[in-house]
């Protein structure tokens, strides 16, 4: 146990709904998932009522007990309508779904979703859920193979949980208490964030948020900090999204963090990496999802294995 609390979310729309989604459930995402409770960290994820037994079955099932399941309609988030506006206007549904004749890739973001990740982490950082020192949001599914190598844990989405593949069976494995405790001590008064540092900034966004110049695209699969700094964010965070909704700009979280980012980087304490794809630690014939990273790229998972973990490089 530490004092780190998780905020996370499974939601199952797809793509042919008006809320748009990838379309994954539960049985998607149970492998990545079990790596993420191996981390031994108090968890609240947000769900569907259509979700939230199947979940509740699950946890116990892992022997979990250190959670809170939320049922929340995303529908009242307040710039629901907004959203389903502006996705109107821009011919990406109509009143009944995915507008015909479009790729269903065009719809496969839930904003109603990534747009209350920070206003549900502040909740719960303010109303001291679990006694948490820091709040931190994270993806249910992050730790999954395509983000991080098979041999170092990384757990393949829609597979059967093979127990032999997870800690402590699997004393190779980074998902274990350990990487829970990194991930507190990483955590300063700063807001910790994460920069992609090949990802394009907006300038629009940018400049409706009162920023000159953009630092950096910060992701939205891991954020957070302590009760301060999570409500300054947020504050800003929704300031800067009512004024990009209100001029008609369709968008996720992530443009707006980079915005906020980029107004407050004496206050963000920021990991960076290169790319998604991994190299392969444990060689072609181990890891199968291995793209031919250079030698001077960084992994998206190396943020963890070696800023976090502090392996050698």
């Amino acid at each position: 146990m530490n004092n780190t609390v998780f905020v996370t979310a499974l939601y199952h729309y797809t793509p042919l709904s008006r809320i748009g989604g990838r379309g994954w459930n539960l049985s998607h995402w149970k492998a990545p998932f079990k790596n993420l409770l191996a981390l031994d960290i108090p968890l609240v994820i947000y769900t569907q009522d259509t979700e939230a037994k199947s979940l509740e079955e699950f946890l116990k099932s892992q022997n979990f007990d250190q959670y809170e399941i939320i049922i929340q309609d995303l529908n009242t988030y307040r710039l629901s309508d907004r959203i389903y506006q502006l996705k109107e206007q821009q011919g990406i549904i109509d009143e009944n779904g995915l507008a015909p004749g479009n790729s269903v890739e065009v719809n496969q973001r839930n904003y109603h979703l990534c747009l209350q990740k920070i206003n549900w982490l502040s909740s719960h950082a303010n109303n001291n859920t679990f006694n948490g020192k820091k709040y931190l949001w994270i993806d249910l599914g992050l730790f999954h193979h395509g983000l991080f190598p098979d041999s170092l844990g990384g757990q393949e989405k829609l597979i059967p949980i093979r127990e032999e593949t997870f800690w402590p069976h699997n004393q190779l494995s980074m998902f274990t208490p350990a990487l829970g405790k990194g991930i507190y001590n990483i955590c300063d008064d700063r807001f910790l964030c994460i920069q992609n540092e090949t990802y394009p900034t907006s300038e629009a966004i940018t400049r409706l948020a009162g920023v000159e110049q953009n630092l950096g695209y910060i992701i939205g699969g891991m954020f957070g900090g302590d009760r301060e700094v999570i409500n300054l964010i947020c504050d800003e965070f929704n300031r800067v999204v009512d004024n990009v909704y209100a001029n008609g700009i369709l968008t996720l979280e992530e443009l707006i963090f980079s915005a906020i980012y980029s107004k407050y980087p004496d206050r963000c304490n920021v990991l960076k990496f290169d790319n998604w794809y991994h190299d392969c630690p444990g060689g072609k014939h181990i890891d199968r999802c291995c793209y031919g990273i250079g030698e001077n790229d960084k992994s998206f998972y190396r943020i963890f294995y070696n800023d976090i973990l502090k392996n050698e490089k």
